[in-house]
């Protein structure tokens, strides 16, 4: 076959047309899968983004829950009356004593919260005295116990300029929730303090 015959240009120009077609149509096959591939990705990540900030939202609530189940607790249990110097301690314990059935129950419902504490405004019950009460567990899995230690003194407590007590004066000011920093635990987990 002589390659200067017609058949022959002919084939080379059909072949080099083939080969730059099926190159073309490759190339748009690639960059619009590429095209498709980055929208189902950014998909998937939105829908990601928005599950986890939904879950987080629930979390959130699950916490507000907590606080106002607790703060129904303390209200129907406590009158400023039952406060004082002389009975103050007692008082405490007993209420540790009677409610930590009612706590446990709370943990159920919320399995992430370690530690629960109950603070009595020092304004309404005297600055003498921090009156609070604490439970705390180490997992998920353990039932809350009973915290005899206090750890805050009334006279830091009482300061609402201070930043040390700002998780206890925020909420009461504001009416808004206070979220803490993010701190190191004793078995390298991670706490938050919420109020």
């Amino acid at each position: 076959m002589k390659f200067n015959s017609l058949g022959a240009r002919i084939l080379l120009v059909v072949i080099s047309l083939l080969v730059l077609s099926v190159g073309a149509i490759g190339f748009y096959a690639v960059g619009a899968g590429s095209r498709g591939i980055g929208a189902v990705v950014n998909d998937y990540e939105i829908s990601l983004a928005t599950g986890m900030a939904h879950e987080l939202v629930a979390e959130f609530n699950r916490f507000q829950g907590t606080l106002h189940a607790l703060s129904g607790l303390v209200t129907t249990r406590f009158t400023p009356q039952m406060l004082n110097a002389e009975v103050g301690d007692v008082v405490i314990r007993q209420f540790g004593a009677q409610n930590g059935k009612f706590v446990n129950d709370i943990g159920v419902q919320s399995p992430h919260i370690r530690s629960l504490f109950i603070v009595f405004n020092p304004e309404f019950f005297g600055t003498k005295d921090v009156y609070m009460v604490g439970f705390s567990r180490k997992s998920e899995q353990d039932a809350y116990m009973y915290m005899d230690s206090v750890g805050v003194g009334a006279a830091e407590l009482i300061d609402r300029n201070s930043p040390a007590s700002a998780w206890f004066w925020t909420p009461l000011d504001t009416g808004n929730e206070y979220w803490g920093d993010l701190r190191k635990t004793e078995n390298d987990g991670g706490e938050v303090l919420y109020t």
